[in-house]
């Protein structure tokens, strides 16, 4: 993957805070030039915070938001978002490393406020143990050198710090194929699976961890794998993301998230309570993978 500069990584949260700031004003048939000449800063200067081409200040959030009627939640966040809208350090350290699809969930996983996931496939990257990261690497990419499945764990370590430093709340539906599917060997499945166990205790990590089980993986859509991103008060930034091979879909309509919404609560009533998740952890650790713990 060929290397970025700095300055041709975009900064998703100046965007998705653009975006958000045009849609309002959009949303209650405000014109532009209007909107412009109330807070008093020329059409151009209003294009180009609505398109991202500027930093976007604290104070010309704060107006418009006063312009727009936004409510107090919605607007802690855009203030906040504000604040940190070029912020771009874990993006910049790991250019090389992160796919140019998953660039803007990288970012926005490091302010959301919940994180539901519905992972079939493999363990959620931010849970996964570097052995895993490894192996998965080593197994997609055969011919990944020795500093490149270094980096890869780099990434995923700066990852999951970033966002453990965030404590969001996170809702993790693993399907029990996960579980079974070799990847390494048995000590790295073995080992994998304590962590989840581990992590699935830990306060600190604010998560609740289920298990789809075999007996129960008929449901409609369980076949593949979506994170909805959700920014507190503020419903009208949540973000679907689904990711395939080589790209990624980025879903922000109130009603595609709404029907992930739906479709992971009935995922999560057919899946194995926390307690029994971690049973099935334990039971698997031995039986499956030959684990003495």
């Amino acid at each position: 993957m060929a290397e970025k500069s700095e300055d041709e990584i975009v900064p998703i949260r100046r965007r998705h805070l653009a975006i958000r700031l045009r849609k309002a004003r959009e949303e209650r048939g405000l014109l532009a030039e209007a909107v412009a000449k109330w807070a008093g800063f020329s059409q151009s200067t209003l294009s180009r915070i609505e398109n991202a081409k500027q930093r976007i200040q604290v104070k010309h959030v704060r107006l418009l938001a006063n312009r727009y009627g936004l409510e107090a939640g919605e607007l802690a966040l855009l203030l906040s978002m504000a604040e940190k809208s070029d912020h771009r350090g874990l993006l910049v350290a790991h250019a090389s490393t992160i796919p140019d699809f998953a660039a803007a969930y990288f970012d926005l996983e490091q302010i959301a406020v919940e994180m539901w996931v519905y992972e079939p496939g493999v363990v959620f990257g931010l849970l996964q143990s570097p052995e895993y990261v490894r192996a998965l690497r080593q197994r997609d990419q055969p011919t990944a050198t020795a500093e490149e499945l270094r980096a890869s764990v780099a990434l995923r370590q700066a990852r999951q710090d970033a966002v453990v430093a965030q404590r969001p709340t996170i809702r993790l539906v693993l399907d029990e194929a996960v579980l079974h599917r070799l990847v390494g060997s048995d000590a790295v499945m073995a080992d994998q699976l304590r962590r989840l166990r581990e992590v699935s205790t830990d306060p600190s990590m604010n998560l609740t961890l289920q298990i789809l089980p075999f007996a129960q993986g008929g449901q409609y859509g369980v076949g593949m794998g979506f994170t909805i991103l959700k920014f507190g008060d503020s419903p009208v930034m949540n973000v679907v993301y689904t990711e395939h091979i080589q790209s990624a879909s980025y879903l922000e309509a109130p009603l595609d998230v709404s029907r992930y919404v739906d479709q992971f609560n009935l995922i999560s009533e057919s899946a194995l309570p926390p307690a029994d998740s971690r049973t099935l952890l334990t039971t698997l650790m031995t039986d499956l993978w030959n684990s003495t713990d």
